[in-house]
């Protein structure tokens, strides 16, 4: 069904209240899982909050909903260890990204490591929208809980593990978002919700085979990477950067925490940004205006469909969801 994205909003404020988050985190929580909703990411939009109450009831660790706020642990001239005190992760990313856009204007760039930061930073792709925005080239590498297996292997290593990059263009950033498996793990539990299929090669059942079951993935299964082994060696790659800078979980090491790792550049270090707009601007047009494949109308660079849902859907003011939504939501939140 149709709704006004405000009416939603304050549905949404109302359960995030009623599971006693404050006010001021509520909303940053809101905003993140709104502009996921008007980008097209269902998987990380309101829909979340089916999978969110389990990280409020204590399953994925411990959760500070209105204790200690996160505050900066160790500081030298270009990194940044924020110390999350166990606030949703929606919380530590904006508040590091705060601290991290600030101090980047002193040498240009900056490394920041997120540590005791409980599930989930949320979409990643809006914190690489502003940073690039500002100016700042992003690079971001996040853990996630154990719900994948890396190439060849049953047991879960690995998380979701989305990585995300942000370009500046000097206007609509160029912005990728993506999950290293194969589908979000958000994605899995919606196809559950509704009782549909998972897409085919994106998770196996207990023994190891192929399955499109959700059921068959959550009951012993697991995802699996991208692109077979290379996407793989990718997820792996995103679990050390994210567990091990941030002693946060690595693996099996059963640390509740999910460890978050980024960069931000200003590419003004190397070029002019007016050339390196340029530059970045004329690849776009090219790559866009270059010869198709049959069956192929348009080349899309990476976030450009996104952007395009987020601009039509500002346009009218309503999103779409799902027919029992309000219904599932009065049962798990009040």
């Amino acid at each position: 069904m149709n709704i006004a994205i405000d009416k939603c909003r304050n549905i949404v404020n109302e359960v995030l209240l009623k599971w006693g988050f404050p006010e001021k985190d509520a909303l940053v929580m809101l905003d993140n899982m709104t502009e996921a909703e008007l980008s097209g990411k269902k998987s990380h939009g309101f829909t979340n909050l089916f999978w969110y109450k389990d990280v409020v009831a204590g399953k994925y660790g411990p959760l500070n909903k209105n204790g200690a706020e996160p505050s900066t642990a160790k500081e030298t001239k270009i990194s940044l260890v924020i110390n999350g005190q166990e606030k949703t992760g929606y919380v530590v990313m904006q508040y590091a990204m705060d601290q991290s856009l600030q101090k980047v204007k002193d040498l240009g760039f900056i490394s920041t490591a997120l540590t005791r930061t409980a599930p989930t930073i949320g979409f990643i792709g809006s914190f690489a929208k502003r940073a690039a925005k500002e100016g700042y080239i992003f690079i971001c590498f996040s853990g996630a809980g154990n719900s994948t297996s890396p190439y060849g292997v049953t047991k879960k290593m690995v998380g979701t593990n989305p990585i995300a990059i942000g370009i500046p263009t000097g206007g609509v950033p160029i912005i990728l978002d993506m999950a290293t498996a194969a589908t979000t793990y958000a994605n899995l539990l919606r196809s559950k919700t509704l009782g549909l299929p998972i897409s085919e090669n994106v998770g196996i059942d207990a023994s190891g085979n192929l399955t499109n079951s959700p059921d068959a993935v959550l009951d012993g299964g697991s995802l699996i990477p991208f692109g077979g082994y290379k996407g793989s060696g990718i997820s792996i790659m995103v679990e050390l950067l994210a567990g091990a800078l941030t002693d946060s979980k690595l693996g099996p090491n059963n640390i509740p925490y999910w460890g978050t790792f980024f960069i931000l550049l200003d590419p003004t270090l190397f070029q002019d940004r007016n050339e390196f707009h340029k530059e970045v601007i004329t690849y776009r047009d090219q790559l866009k205006n270059s010869p198709k494949r049959p069956g192929f109308e348009d080349v899309y660079l990476p976030g450009e469909k996104s952007q395009r849902v987020y601009e039509e859907t500002l346009k009218t003011g309503v999103i779409n969801i799902d027919d029992n939504f309000f219904d599932r939501l009065k049962k798990i939140a009040f």
